[in-house]
């Protein structure tokens, strides 16, 4: 990004388009090209592959034990040899991190591995990350890219009439509307984990055959007592601490949600970079960062992300046997993440193209606003059953 920034400055990237801003009195022509968010678009792909290419002794990750990949799964002896000693690799491990999907708490094998760890490793962490989450935003950042690069090139095309920008916001924002039906699954498929752990009991676990039943029970009884001992202990002390570890995870997130808003992050820089090369004084450089590309891009946004997720966890619950009502329940998060991002594009506009203080406290309001929601969200996440009552939970 910073790379295409200094190409555009220096002239070396064409710029075939043109705004008309009014910012605190400057209206002057300023070119536009639309590389800032191009490559705001192919710098995580760059980046991740450039990470997975560099030499071990250069990266500060750590060594994994993967049982799918470290247990040999075609032989028979060589799997069981390999099952048969996974305690001694819970041991030595820091850390044992969960992929979660539903199907996991119903798997014998799985359950194992947490009772192993849990008295094998008794210091050691649990780091529960259900796979959908990346689905989510990985949904949130592409409808990001596609509705902020709609956007981009209709004001690189039309020009900067601000009755013309708010009504493109529409279809600029339709793409997030499938993003929030995803956001809302994941957020039924945290009900589905939770309700797993609170019904949880060993003997509807599956396995494959009942050899590997009597030696994995055998195992809990001798570890905890009583299979009975060891359900209470999964539905009570573990599920307790494994939501808050999940609601604190959800809620600090700060680099999914830098990921999700680094295109309209990028558009805004791209404005403020199109300032500068059109001339125009440092208060308006200043005030239009200040607004917009911290106010509105950044904290708003992120603020709203935090309302949308609660939203789409009120509504989580499925309709069975009725499609419609589900696709209402989308709809009407959805008109709501538009009204509330069309409002703060409109504020943040106002607040920098009046002073450069009003843009601050406009910064300084989202701010808090992303604090409080941050709090909101904390505690709504820890406190699922005074908050929806029993009907949380998916039977």
């Amino acid at each position: 990004v910073t790379l295409a920034m200094v190409l555009c400055v220096h002239g070396v990237l064409p710029m075939g388009g043109t705004w008309h801003p009014d910012i605190m009195g400057f209206t002057a022509p300023c070119p536009l090209g639309g590389w800032v968010i191009l490559a705001s678009c192919l710098a995580p792909f760059i980046g991740i592959s450039m990470y997975l290419s560099l030499p071990e002794k250069c990266t500060t990750s750590p060594t994994c034990f993967l049982d799918v990949v470290s247990i040999h799964q075609t032989d028979t002896e060589m799997m069981e040899r390999g099952i048969y000693g996974l305690g001694g690799f819970l041991k030595v491990s820091k850390q044992l991190r969960i992929l979660w999907s539903p199907p996991y708490l119903t798997r014998l094998w799985c359950v194992f591995e947490v009772a192993a760890f849990l008295t094998a490793n008794p210091e050691g962490t649990i780091n529960l990350r259900p796979l959908s989450i990346e689905i989510a935003v990985t949904a949130l950042f592409v409808a990001c890219t596609l509705g902020t690069m709609f956007y981009q090139a209709f004001i690189t095309a039309v020009g900067a009439d601000p009755g013309s920008r708010s009504l493109i916001l529409i279809p600029a924002l339709l793409p997030s509307l499938g993003a929030i039906r995803i956001l809302r699954r994941q957020s039924f498929m945290r009900r589905v984990l939770l309700t797993q752990l609170r019904n949880f009991d060993v003997d509807r676990a599956e396995c494959r055959n009942e050899f590997d039943r009597h030696y994995i029970e055998a195992a809990i009884l001798h570890w905890y007592g009583s299979k009975e001992k060891f359900a209470e202990y999964v539905r009570g002390p573990l599920a307790f601490e494994l939501l808050n570890r999940m609601a604190n995870n959800h809620v600090t997130m700060m680099g999914y949600i830098l990921i999700v808003l680094s295109a309209p992050v990028a558009a805004g820089l791209e404005l403020c970079m199109s300032l500068w090369i059109g001339g125009a004084p440092w208060e308006v450089l200043l005030s239009r960062f200040i607004g917009m590309v911290l106010g509105t891009e950044l904290l708003y946004c992120a603020m709203i992300l935090m309302v949308t997720m609660n939203l789409s966890d009120l509504l989580a619950k499925r309709c069975y046997g009725f499609v419609l009502p589900a696709a209402l329940q989308t709809v009407l998060i959805w008109f709501s993440f538009a009204g509330m991002y069309a409002a703060g594009n409109a504020l943040g506009t106002a607040a920098s193209s009046a002073t450069l203080w009003t843009s601050i406290l406009y910064a300084l309001g989202c701010l808090c606003g992303v604090y409080t929601m941050r709090q909101v969200t904390l505690w709504t996440l820890l406190n699922n059953e005074r908050v929806y009552g029993d009907s949380f939970y998916e039977e």
